[in-house]
């Protein structure tokens, strides 16, 4: 799943990096990645912004009522998952490897 990610920065490869390797899996379904992003206090149309898409796509995809979205909005969707899962797990670890 995260070896088909390609990234734009060394950010973002970081955060794959910290994913992959300290942390638990991310969700795996689109709806439960829009679920978790949504719950990290955004609302729709803020995380439509951030995922150059519409809050109405978005509400489709949450609600089933769309199977899938295309690759761009998937890659969108775990690229932002990914940015945002488990700061405080990525934090303790990169802590840990300074005090080495």
């Amino acid at each position: 799943m995260l070896d088909r990610l390609h990234t734009n920065s060394v950010a973002e490869a970081l955060d794959i990096a910290d994913a992959h390797h300290w942390t638990r899996q991310p969700p795996l379904s689109d709806r439960a990645r829009l679920r978790f992003l949504n719950s990290r206090g955004a609302d729709l149309s803020t995380l439509a912004g951030r995922l150059h898409t519409t809050p109405r796509t978005l509400q489709s995809i949450l609600t089933n009522k769309r199977n899938a979205p295309n690759e761009a909005l998937r890659q969108a969707i775990l690229k932002e998952v990914i940015r945002l899962w488990q700061p405080r797990v990525r934090r303790r670890a990169h802590r840990a490897i300074g005090d080495q």
